[in-house]
């Protein structure tokens, strides 16, 4: 019967936790938030298995008023880069510099974060958490 159907909203359109093989497809910086500072915004594309095609976005915040925020900016935006074998960006702030990251292989480490949204639902996202060499 139609429309007596439900679903399990917190796993619509999510993919399972795991490690996928994936590459850098778009960096750009985006202002978010109330005070409009830039965040990076990566976006990785899942290249092999049941998922590939599935692009997935890490956002980092580079410009935080808090030292410590930008101290775990710069070591992600390392390990990302030791992942995918590119040297870590010259200038942390311009998207230019992220260029050579497009297109390089590397693993992602995908898990499920559920959270509550403004109308009290529950909300299941996928999280980018890790970043792995391929060999």
């Amino acid at each position: 019967m139609a429309g007596t159907q439900t679903l399990d909203a917190t796993h619509v359109n999510t993919i399972p936790e795991g490690l996928y093989l994936a590459e850098v497809v778009h960096v750009t910086f985006e202002p978010v938030g109330y005070d409009g500072r830039p965040y990076l915004e990566l976006t990785f594309r899942i290249v092999e298995g049941p998922h590939a095609g599935r692009q997935l976005t890490r956002m980092l915040d580079p410009v935080s008023p808090n030292s410590l925020a930008r101290t775990v900016y710069r070591l992600e935006i390392t390990k990302l880069c030791r992942a995918a074998n590119v040297a870590p960006p010259r200038n942390w702030t311009d998207p230019n510099s992220y260029g050579a990251l497009y297109g390089a292989p590397l693993f992602i480490s995908v898990r499920r974060v559920t959270y509550t949204d403004t109308t009290g639902a529950y909300v299941t996202i996928n999280q980018v958490v890790d970043y792995t060499r391929k060999k």
